[in-house]
């Protein structure tokens, strides 16, 4: 029962993520790399390992503009 709820919460979390992602401008979107349903999310967007991205971030900074740009440069190569 407990793990069914954790389950369930996490997928509201995971939508709820989305709706407010989808509505602000990708130059104002900070990625949390603590926040690890954040990480999911942006991992799964951008189609990347938690690994991936958590490089990116320390080689770009936390912008999400930044990141997106930073991995179709890396793709391009």
């Amino acid at each position: 029962m407990v793990c069914f709820f954790i389950i369930t919460f996490h997928k509201c979390s995971y939508i709820m993520s989305a709706f407010i992602y989808k509505n602000k401008p990708l130059e104002s979107i900070k990625i949390d790399k603590e926040n690890i349903s954040e990480m999911k999310f942006w991992s799964n967007e951008l189609k990347c390992d938690i690994e991936e991205l958590i490089a990116a971030i320390q080689e770009v900074g936390n912008s999400i503009w930044a990141i997106r740009y930073y991995f179709r440069i890396v793709q391009a190569d």
